[in-house]
C-alpha cells in the first residue's frame, strides 16, 4: 500500500475512542498492511500506520519497543 491508501483506510474508520490498536487496525483494513512491516521490522512503515490512526507518542514508541526486541 502507498502512504495515501494508508492514510484513506486509517480515515475511513469514524471513532477510535474505546478502540484498541488491533481493532483500530482490523476495522481500517491495515491489519495486514500492519503485519507485513513487523514482519520485515520496517519500523517507519510501523510508525506510519499507528501515526495515521492517531496513536499517541508514547504508545507507538512502546509498540516500537516491543517489536524491535
Amino acid at each position: 500500500m502507498t502512504e495515501n491508501e494508508i492514510l484513506i483506510a486509517a480515515s475511513s474508520i469514524k471513532n477510535l475512542k474505546g478502540l484498541t490498536v488491533n481493532e483500530m487496525l482490523f476495522h481500517s483494513n491495515l491489519m495486514n498492511e500492519f503485519d507485513l512491516a513487523v514482519n520485515e521490522k520496517n519500523l517507519s512503515k510501523i510508525k506510519f500506520i499507528l501515526n495515521a490512526l492517531n496513536l499517541n507518542h508514547e504508545s507507538i514508541q512502546e509498540i516500537i519497543k516491543k517489536i524491535a526486541t
